[in-house]
């Protein structure tokens, strides 16, 4: 996620009340207006400003250890999550589906290269092109 949202200028946010952190992040970042919510039929989203906000998105998606309820907050509880950058969507993806994750490289020169770099030290970790099938 750091060679993403380094690439970001906005995060939006759609997280469930039971996640942990919804309070603190609730009063740390916009709700967005139903008018521009990306995420249909949200409720609870929220933007955050980069790199401003870039210390409550990282403390999101951090997962300190495996005995905490950090993980079932960062897979179940965050409902959809999405980077923008200024000419379009960079990444989105929804956490409980592990087939909704998704890179747009339009506009982004070397992203890929730049995922794989990082991804190969992480084994079973890769960035595929979608293909259309």
């Amino acid at each position: 996620m750091e060679v993403i949202l380094d690439r970001g200028s906005t995060v939006h946010v759609e997280l469930d009340p039971a996640h942990g952190q919804f309070e603190t992040l609730q009063n740390k970042l916009t709700q967005v207006p139903e008018s521009d919510r990306i995420f249909v039929a949200s409720e609870h989203e929220h933007r955050a400003v980069l790199p401003e906000d870039r210390t409550s998105v990282d403390s999101l998606l951090e997962i300190q250890a495996d005995d905490t309820d950090e993980w079932t907050d960062r897979l179940f509880n965050i409902e959809a999550f999405a980077v923008l950058s200024d000419q379009s969507w960079t990444y989105r993806s929804v956490p409980h589906e592990t087939h909704i994750r998704e890179i747009n490289t339009a506009g982004h020169d070397g992203l890929v290269e730049e995922l794989h770099k990082t991804l190969e030290q992480l084994r079973g970790a890769t960035v595929k092109p979608f293909d259309g099938s």
